[in-house]
C-alpha cells in the first residue's frame, strides 16, 4: 500500500480531479459515489467485456471486481469500464 500522499502532477487523471476549476467534473465522481479520498488517489481503468451473451463470458464480471479490489488494497482507486463500444467504434460499426 502506497504511503503519503501521492504526487499526481503527471498524472492524467489530475485533469478531472485537481484543482478548483475542477469542480464540476468531481461532482460527477462524488454522484457515483466517491469518497474525496478515493477522488484524489491515482485512478486506474480496468477494463472489461464481460456480458451475459455466452457463458465464456460469465466470469469475467468477477474477475474485473477481483482486479478492482487489488488496486483499491494498493492505495488506488479503481474504475470498472465495459471495452465493447470503444472496440465497435474502432472497427467501423
Amino acid at each position: 500500500m502506497n504511503s503519503g500522499p501521492i504526487d499526481k502532477s503527471n498524472l492524467p487523471s489530475r485533469h478531472v480531479t485537481e484543482g478548483p476549476e475542477r469542480a464540476p467534473h468531481r461532482s460527477y465522481l462524488y454522484a457515483m459515489g466517491l469518497s474525496e479520498t478515493e477522488i484524489h488517489q491515482p485512478l486506474v481503468g480496468v477494463a472489461t467485456c464481460w456480458n451475459e451473451a455466452a457463458p465464456c463470458n460469465i466470469a469475467l464480471n468477477r474477475q474485473a471486481q477481483s482486479v478492482k479490489a487489488g488496486v483499491g488494497c494498493q492505495g488506488y482507486t479503481a474504475r470498472i469500464y465495459d471495452d465493447h463500444r470503444d472496440r465497435w467504434y474502432r472497427d467501423g460499426a
